[in-house]
């Protein structure tokens, strides 16, 4: 009778101990995806890019960046002005205009694919000397989504000052 209760109790030891090994693979398995995710988040968020230094000049619609600050990822092109999402997901512009002068009034948008997104930003310089203007949004893109800021305009013309920077950042890694 000893016996049966001892192999009886083995038998429940070796039925909970495969559970809580299934449940542990099942937790390990879990971490890891998690931690992949996180590790490509935090690649995410160091592609980053951030423009000034230099008076931005205004062409073909667009506003085009003399010098970059930040280009991790090289998904920002100064030359065009159009920035190229590397990954689908969310990302973060930010858009800073001074006007390059007072008595000038100066807006731009942001594109997303050619495709104005009605947000923009105004500066008008007739109140005060060199005004400011900013705008700041958070978009979806796709892989190969193009985003710029362009459609400007002002009175009597368009200029910038130094001071008028972009900056973008992946914010999460939409997954695929």
């Amino acid at each position: 009778m000893k016996m049966n209760v001892l192999q009886k109790n083995m038998a429940t030891t070796a039925e909970h101990s495969n559970k809580t090994e299934t449940l542990l693979n099942d937790n390990i398995s879990i971490t890891n995806a998690s931690m992949s995710l996180l590790q490509t988040q935090m690649k995410a968020v160091t592609n980053a890019n951030e423009c000034g230094e230099g008076n931005p000049t205004y062409e073909s619609g667009k506003v085009i960046f003399s010098s970059e600050i930040l280009n991790d990822g090289n998904a920002f092109t100064p030359g065009t002005g159009e920035f190229l999402a590397p990954q689908p997901g969310l990302y973060y512009f930010s858009f800073h205009l001074l006007a390059g002068s007072s008595n000038t009034r100066s807006y731009c948008h942001l594109y997303k694919n050619g495709d104005s997104l009605n947000v923009y930003a105004y500066a008008d310089g007739t109140t005060s000397s060199y005004d400011s203007g900013s705008m700041s949004a958070f978009i979806t893109l796709k892989k190969g989504d193009v985003f710029h800021v362009g459609g400007c305009g002002g009175n009597p013309s368009i200029s910038f000052d130094g001071s008028t920077t972009l900056t973008g950042a992946l914010i999460k890694v939409d997954p695929v």
